[in-house]
């Protein structure tokens, strides 16, 4: 989970791949706007390990999910007439990176057997 839109709201994650947004419209009474985002953006089989945030102003947050498969991505957040919409900034690998960049077979072969587990990491 992570605080977002100047820590009104929160985006919230599940080991079953789901990603929901939980923003607070009024405190007294308590109400909440409800949304699942897409989650095509997220590698199949992987855990999230880290959610990070920045507020930009009051309705726009971004957002970086990294994923047990060394997998980052960057997503904007924006409340637009009662609404939450999600976009996807940028996506990219570490593991791949190191891959493409290693000229050493072995550390080659250790990042790609690194890609294949789904780990929890606590």
């Amino acid at each position: 989970m992570g605080f977002i839109f100047n820590n009104q709201g929160l985006i919230v994650t599940t080991l079953q791949d789901h990603v929901f947004i939980i923003d607070i419209q009024n405190w007294d009474p308590l109400s909440v706007l409800y949304t699942e985002i897409d989650n095509s953006f997220m590698p199949k089989n992987q855990f999230f390990s880290h959610i990070d945030t920045k507020h930009i102003t009051e309705n726009r947050s971004l957002c970086l999910l990294s994923f047990s498969d060394g997998t980052s991505t960057v997503l904007e957040l924006e409340k637009v007439q009662g609404r939450i919409q999600s976009k996807v900034l940028d996506k990219f690998c570490m593991f791949e990176y190191q891959i493409a960049k290693s000229e050493d077979a072995d550390i080659v072969e250790l990042y790609q057997n690194l890609t294949k587990y789904r780990v929890i990491i606590l």
